[in-house]
């Protein structure tokens, strides 16, 4: 998993397989070390049918970024095929789009 972030915005890349894992209803996670502290990036799929979200919390050593989604965009996004195209939503001022590396593993197309 990948995520880039830039104005206003959170890009969420993962692999095919890390895919296959989110609609298995897993959860992702990267931890990140920096400098004693970690920052923790999950993707979450949850059983809802809201949109895309992201959420950031601290405690005393851990950042969290938190991207939750629901099992339909997940088959949405599986549906999609070999596309860059991906699934976006935005959230006030907030971009959260997610997408898989089409250049890391060969996709069918859709």
């Amino acid at each position: 998993m990948n995520l880039k972030i830039e104005n206003n915005g959170l890009r969420f890349r993962i692999t095919e397989s890390e895919l296959q894992t989110l609609l298995t209803g897993q959860a992702l996670e990267e931890i990140t070390d920096i400098t004693g502290k970690k920052l923790i990036v999950m993707i979450d799929p949850v059983s809802s049918n809201s949109e895309m979200e992201a959420a950031m919390m601290n405690n005393t050593d851990d950042t969290f970024i938190r991207m939750t989604i629901s099992p339909e965009q997940l088959q949405m996004l599986e549906q999609k095929g070999r596309s860059k195209e991906g699934l976006e939503s935005r959230r006030n001022e907030l971009t959260i789009s997610l997408q898989v590396d089409v250049r890391s593993q060969k996709r069918q197309a859709a």
